[in-house]
């Protein structure tokens, strides 16, 4: 059974809040630090204290907690195309036409994350990114990639299942 897909090659923007999640971890007790020692030497209430400490970290998680998440899929941009299939494994990326082929791969590190708004009861939406990591042995190289639909992700499925059935060995 042949099995082609041609999937699109996106690129992560920087973003100038993309700081990383452990700095986001630290920005609330920094700010809270600095407020109990200015209402320390100032012998304020801390009943009052408190209240606003709680307001100001709940400020802090509805409205910039949020932007800690910089893999959501405005911040990439399309670059290019992957198209895989069962002997080789082409990626086209500014202009530039790159193929592994399958036999003579080590392994592959496939993720995915279902396919673009797909949601299901009690589960966040998925942003259908995916990364695939090819080893050859001597080089490594890690390319992102868009599932648009569901049928892309089926078919990447049995692609994959194909990978499995011929001998390679895929980590997810």
């Amino acid at each position: 059974m042949e099995t082609n897909i041609k999937i699109k090659l996106i690129k992560r923007k920087k973003i100038w809040y993309d700081i990383g999640p452990y700095a986001f971890l630290y920005i609330p007790a920094i700010l809270i630090s600095l407020l109990v020692t200015y209402f320390v030497y100032n012998d304020y209430n801390f009943g009052i204290v408190n209240f606003l400490f709680i307001s100001i970290y709940l400020l802090y998680i509805f409205l910039l907690d949020k932007k800690k998440y910089g893999w959501w899929i405005k911040n990439y941009e399309v670059i290019g195309e992957i198209c895989l299939s069962n002997e080789v494994i082409e990626i086209q990326e500014n202009g530039i036409i790159t193929t592994y082929k399958i036999n003579e791969l080590r392994k592959i590190h496939l993720k995915e994350d279902f396919y673009q708004n797909y949601t299901a009861m009690r589960d966040i939406i998925h942003n259908g990114i995916g990364s695939i990591i090819l080893d050859n042995g001597y080089d490594k190289r890690k390319v992102f990639f868009l599932l648009v639909n569901k049928s892309e992700l089926e078919s990447l499925h049995a692609l994959k299942s194909e990978w499995k059935r011929n001998g390679l060995s895929i980590w997810t």
